[in-house]
Parts: structure tokens; sequence; C-alpha cells
């Protein structure tokens, strides 16, 4: 049987910190995380791990068939409502203005398909940080 020690709850809890941090500013603020599979890996990672910490508080000692089972739950959830829930991503139509002092800077005119009804159409200011991460 697997039992969690103090180490490895406080990694538990950490990592469940930090990742419910990342999901948590992405859906309040401006900045979207515009990488599909991190994002679907930060949502199993926060939910994996909650229902793992709750798991070993709830019947104790864990065995890897549980843990195994629990995850695969977990895993065929999220990839569900991911599925069913998935828009189109933005795409760039035009760049309008690029800064030139930092070329990063740019005010974008993006648009996404509404499967058939049209056009969803945005103006956006975009400061890209990292290839994966822009606000």
């Amino acid at each position: 049987m697997l039992t969690l020690v103090k180490k490895e709850r406080l990694v538990f809890i950490s990592v469940l910190i930090a990742t419910s941090s990342l999901l948590v500013i992405e859906r309040l603020t401006s900045i979207e995380i515009n990488n599909n599979l991190i994002l679907f890996f930060l949502v199993f990672t926060v939910i994996g791990n909650l229902s793992l910490i709750i798991s070993q508080y709830l019947f104790g000692e864990l065995s890897k068939k549980y843990i195994i089972l629990l995850l695969l739950i977990v895993f065929s959830v999220c990839l569900g409502v991911a599925v069913l829930t998935w828009t189109n991503n933005w795409k760039t139509q035009a760049i309008l203005y690029r800064n030139s002092k930092h070329p990063r800077q740019t005010i974008e005119y993006r648009m996404r398909s509404k499967y058939g009804y049209g056009f969803e159409k945005q103006l956006i200011r975009k400061k890209e940080y990292c290839p994966i991460l822009t606000i």
C-alpha cells in the first residue's frame, strides 16, 4: 500500500497551489495561455492533485490500482469536458500596428469561426512575453 509522507504532501499541496494560481490568473485577467495542451495539462494537474489529496485524507493508504484508476477517471472527465466545450482558437487576420521599439507589442485584428453562424471579431492589444503566454 502507498502512503504519503509529509514531504510528498507538501509537494502535492505546493503543485496544487502553483497550478491553480496559474489557472486563476489565466481566467480572471487578460493574460491568456494560447496553447491548448498546456491549458489541459494545468486543469488535469489541479483536478488530479486535488482528488489524490482528498482521497488520501478520506481513505488513508492508497493502492497503486486505486491511484491509476482515479487518474484515468480524472483524465477522461477532463478530456470529455475539453472536447465538449472547445471553441475555435482566435486567428490573427491582420496586424494593424507594431511598436517600433518593442516588436512584441502589437495591435491585432482577430477572428474565430462560430461554426457556420459567422465570425466573432475583436481588436486586441497584445504583448507577447513567451511563445505560449500573451497579454
